[in-house]
């Protein structure tokens, strides 16, 4: 409603809008995460692929910070 009485404009856009700023975008983005400014969550659950359905459920009941990656397999 208050758009209507403003008389505002809202406009969404996509990433993919603006493709030639994905270089710097992309330096920018790396400095941060090199310099530790940029912090990414995750919730990495241990399982197996029988435990994907229930897993994949945490989403929905919030029990997930940032992502939520389920591990299936031990890398060496």
């Amino acid at each position: 409603m208050s758009l209507l009485v403003n008389r505002a404009r809202m406009q969404g856009f996509l990433v993919f809008d603006y493709p030639e700023k994905d270089a710097a975008a992309i330096a920018s983005l790396a400095a941060m995460a090199a310099e530790g400014s940029l912090v990414s969550r995750e919730t990495v659950v241990d399982g197996s692929v029988a435990d994907f359905g229930a897993t994949f459920l945490r989403l929905f009941r919030g029990e997930n910070t940032g992502k939520l990656v389920m591990c299936i397999a031990e890398i060496y």
